[in-house]
């Protein structure tokens, strides 16, 4: 069994979204009672998901029955997220079957999106661009303003056609905008977990917004802002 995630990596408050789980048989014969544990961010109200039942606040248990040899299971969640808090979340899915599974490498798939403000203006971010961008570092910052000039570090961004974003460092990365294009949010991934810059436009080539380090336990570590060239 395999199970992935599609969903947003961009998210405006308040908004309404829906991800997929697709659990599909990668195996040589059928797989019996197949289904998916899927884990919400904490804060989110579900709207509706077929073929699935809450076993907690946040966990849902989804059922896909019978797959045949090649077969493909799609289980459309949708949720409404809160106004606050901002930041990066995560969300989970495993995968779960009576059957014997000879590849329990991809039975699990996880997704951080960025829940950012809603920005005043939308600024198209039709790619490849470039963006220069200036970072700084700290604990629990809340703002771009709050760096100083002797923290700031600068990074320029190829922003690719194919979701990619490409930096000095050659770290693997993903990039998306809301729908109403006023955000934007980029994840670099490392092995053990990524780095995520979700920000909003502040003008009609910037964007500013805040820096969370999955392996770092706080809300925020760092502040950014980045320009289109």
């Amino acid at each position: 069994m395999s199970v992935t995630l599609a969903c947003p990596r961009c998210i405006e408050q308040g908004a309404s979204t829906t991800s997929t789980v697709i659990l599909e048989n990668l195996g040589g014969s059928s797989a019996s009672s197949v289904g998916a544990l899927v884990t919400l961010p904490a804060g989110v109200s579900l709207i509706s998901a077929p073929g699935c039942a809450p076993v907690s606040a946040t966990q849902l248990a989804c059922d896909a029955g019978l797959l045949d040899v090649g077969a493909r299971h799609l289980v459309p969640i949708t949720v409404a997220w809160p106004m606050t808090p901002l930041g990066a979340r995560a969300l989970t899915a495993s995968a779960t079957t009576t059957s014997l599974d000879g590849n329990s490498a991809n039975d699990s798939a996880r997704v951080v999106v960025g829940l950012t403000p809603i920005g005043p203006q939308a600024v198209p971010l039709a790619p490849p661009r470039v963006m220069d961008a200036l970072v700084c570092y700290g604990t629990m910052l809340t703002s771009y303003s709050q760096c100083t000039p002797p923290s700031l570090s600068g990074e320029t961004l190829w922003v690719e056609a194919d979701a990619g974003v490409a930096n000095d460092a050659g770290v693997p990365s993903v990039w998306d905008q809301a729908p109403g294009q006023r955000n934007f949010c980029v994840e670099f991934q490392g092995p053990l977990g990524g780095t995520f810059f979700y920000g909003v436009a502040v003008s009609p080539t910037c964007f500013e917004g805040l820096v969370d380090n999955v392996v770092i336990p706080e809300a925020a570590v760092g502040a950014w802002r980045g320009c289109l060239r």
